[in-house]
């Protein structure tokens, strides 16, 4: 679903294809909802589009579950009782016990490589960090040198904790802008290697200091998270030991890492990176292969191996058009289930 008029009549969408394309409405429609615009889609066209895509949902026998505080809000009474009774009594409470609504999601605030990437549409990237929000928590995962922007962007107005990955200036540059945007230092969690990179690179204070240990779970809020340790730097490792973040909560669990070499993932790592809800790699070259860094030919076995659920490609570099690495997924049967991300992009959990 791209930012232009749809090419097809929703009667003319493949099967395989409907339900895809009914949860990028609901994207569209929270992205709008936090202030993003579009140049095709405004909230009268998503409105009138999603409310065909459900009706057709249900001509063709698929099931449509009601989803409070969302676009489903916006459908007529007769879709809005139908799809509360698809919903039975079991169903809600499982998603209530396992909080899959929308109390959990991440908006990924930036997609690319160090420095960015220029390019249109979904093609232009800024450094790679997220926003995680679960049931009322904001984590921030690494403080780019746009943070600033990053935050104006997609007006952020809250966050309670950060995450750093490791050491490297596209991770820790933005601690001054985040120290200003929450007039306070925040709780920060990263390897005393992290912190010591940060204290050279800055007199000043910014953050509060919470050193984690590879492998061993700590708690923020209600969310439990294990660093797990991964090869990034491969000309400094002992300077710059760089992590991924397993976040799980209830009985979700997700993986974030952003920058690693998977041929030279530690042993004792690989099993957190198998039969994740979601997981969120570091996928920075179409083909050739980069140091510390993965290609799209190198992570593909992986990805079948380790069976997650659903994959966000992330650190996308200049040789890897958004359109050409679905090409290559969908020629290795892989897309929709793994698909690269973008800037903006709204994922719930």
């Amino acid at each position: 679903m791209k930012d232009e008029k749809y090419p097809i009549s929703v009667r003319e969408i493949q099967d395989k294809v409907l339900p895809n394309e009914h949860r990028w409405a609901h994207t569209y429609w929270a992205n709008i909802e936090r202030g993003i615009k579009y140049k095709y889609w405004t909230k009268p066209r998503l409105i009138r589009f999603h409310t065909a895509i459900v009706r057709e949902l249900f001509r063709r026998g698929y099931k449509h579950h009601y989803h409070p505080n969302s676009i489903d809000e916006t459908l007529p009474q007769d879709l809005k009782e139908k799809s509360k009774s698809e919903s039975s009594l079991k169903e809600i409470i499982q998603r209530v016990i396992s909080r899959k609504l929308s109390s959990a999601s991440i908006l990924i605030l930036g997609s690319g490589p160090s420095g960015g990437r220029e390019g249109r549409g979904k093609d232009k990237r800024l450094e790679t960090s997220a926003l995680v929000s679960i049931n009322g928590t904001n984590l921030l995962i690494n403080a780019t040198h746009f943070l600033k922007e990053q935050i104006d962007k997609f007006k952020i107005k809250r966050i309670d904790a950060v995450l750093l990955t490791h050491g490297h200036s596209d991770v820790i540059s933005g601690l001054p802008s985040l120290f200003e945007f929450a007039g306070q230092k925040l709780p920060t969690y990263s390897l005393k290697e992290t912190f010591t990179a940060i204290h050279k690179k800055y007199t000043k204070s910014y953050i509060i200091k919470n050193e984690v240990r590879p492998y061993k779970k700590f708690k923020i809020a209600d969310l439990e998270i294990i660093p797990v340790p991964v090869v990034h730097d491969e000309v400094r490792p002992q300077e710059f030991p760089a992590l991924a973040w397993q976040i799980l909560f209830s009985n979700m669990r997700l993986i974030w890492c952003e920058d690693f070499n998977v041929d030279k993932l530690p042993e004792k790592s690989e099993k957190y990176f198998k039969n994740n809800d979601v997981a969120i790699l570091d996928c920075a070259r179409l083909e050739t292969r980069m140091i510390g860094h993965n290609s799209l030919p190198q992570l593909i076995p992986y990805i079948r191996r380790w069976g997650n659920q659903k994959t966000y490609l992330i650190q996308i570099g200049k040789d890897a058009p958004h359109q050409k690495i679905i090409h290559i997924l969908k020629e290795n049967h892989l897309y929709p289930q793994v698909e690269p991300s973008y800037d903006g992009q709204l994922i719930f959990l």
